[in-house]
């Protein structure tokens, strides 16, 4: 520990009085009374007990208590509080207009959560905001939520609704953030043959699959083999669906949607553009089929239009995992043959480790890589 204050120095109510260190931090303690600082019974460097009075706040002209009484002591009862004998102040009694008074703790935390102290009661001594203060705020205002975070209520600002699909999408997300542990694996993939593929296929005289088009073809072969990653969690059992049924994040005017392409792996690379090609269609109008709006079993994402070099997308819940794509670059690639500069692609493959293990997905991964790098089949 190291005083603050001298002994026989007077102490104001909420002034730092002495630093204590823990196996975590160097925390500051401020005095929850006022009183003349006497009897310091602990030097700097010293090793204090819990539960240890190590000096007393008295008031002016009072002399030292003896053994047998009980002084107003300042006693360590945890690493980043004080209390005195002369008892807290209960109830949520705020302190003196202007002044925010909260112990080191509930301060940190506050400032890691982006909490505004100013919204919370204090039920310590004069109106201090303790650390149980600040759980209780976040018990009914979770992080994230409006009324957790400071505004800027001095800045000019417009209220734009949010859409009933935009509130569904936040709520989905924010269950699968909190509820989910997500590992994530990644993959760069050399797209010359895909690239060739497509300068090679054309329909109608002029009409080429799309990369999103390709990807969903491999995408859905590689999940014949690997059934796991087509898959949920079902309580204490794991879901493998029979159909393969992919998702395909797609922006609306009303926000994001997962149109759903069902029993992709039986459709042939021009069949599933042609879906592609009616999904977006409908959801540029908004008049989308009630049958592509559920099933989905795997989703894919892809933001690669809006050149995004990659990206780690959130798993759509239930389904065990999610495939994002960005952009395809042009960069120098090392390999047996020297350095080229060669279209690379890459992937990021978000799983839920309740389902998946690294050891499982990633041969999923390699499998659509290696689909991509040798696409002749699709032909």
């Amino acid at each position: 520990m190291r005083w603050l204050k001298a002994e026989g120095e007077r102490v104001e109510p909420d002034e730092a009085l002495f630093e204590v260190e823990t196996d975590k931090a160097v925390t500051e303690v401020t005095a929850t009374a006022g009183g003349i600082l006497n009897r310091l019974n602990y030097k700097e460097g010293d090793e204090i007990p819990i539960g240890t009075v190590i000096a007393y706040l008295l008031a002016e002209g009072e002399v030292p208590p003896k053994a047998s009484e009980v002084p107003p002591a300042i006693r360590v009862t945890a690493p980043s509080e004080i209390e005195t004998a002369q008892g807290r102040p209960s109830g949520n009694v705020r302190p003196e207009p202007g002044r925010m008074v909260a112990t080191p703790i509930a301060r940190r935390m506050a400032r890691e959560l982006n909490i505004d102290l100013a919204q919370i009661a204090g039920s310590g001594p004069h109106g201090r905001i303790i650390e149980a203060d600040v759980r209780l705020f976040l018990a009914h205002n979770p992080p994230g939520s409006p009324s957790s975070l400071p505004t800027p209520q001095e800045v000019p600002f417009e209220r734009i609704p949010l859409s009933r699909l935009q509130l569904t999408t936040g709520q989905r997300m924010t269950f699968s953030s909190q509820t989910t542990p997500v590992f994530v694996l990644e993959t760069d993939v050399v797209m010359s043959e895909a690239q060739r593929l497509r300068q090679r296929t054309r329909w109608d005289g002029e009409r080429a699959p799309s990369y999103s088009a390709i990807l969903i073809y491999d995408i859905s072969r590689a999940l014949q083999d690997h059934p796991r990653l087509n898959a949920s969690l079902d309580e204490e059992f794991i879901r493998c669906y029979q159909e393969i049924n992919v998702g395909v994040a797609t922006a609306t005017p009303e926000g994001l949607l997962v149109p759903v392409i069902r029993k992709a792996n039986t459709l042939r690379l021009r069949e599933i553009q042609e879906v592609l090609d009616e999904i977006r269609e409908s959801a540029a109008r908004g008049k989308l089929k009630a049958d592509f709006l559920s099933g989905g079993t795997f989703t894919f994402s892809n933001l690669g239009m809006y050149g995004v070099d990659r990206f780690q997308a959130l798993i759509n819940p239930p389904e065990a995992a999610i495939l994002a794509a960005g952009r395809i670059r042009e960069l120098p690639w090392a390999s047996s043959e020297g350095v080229q500069v060669l279209p690379i692609l890459t992937l990021r493959l978000s799983c839920d480790h309740r389902v998946l293990d690294g050891a499982t997905a990633a041969p999923f991964l390699m499998e659509v890589k290696n689909l991509l790098e040798n696409p002749y089949e699709m032909i």
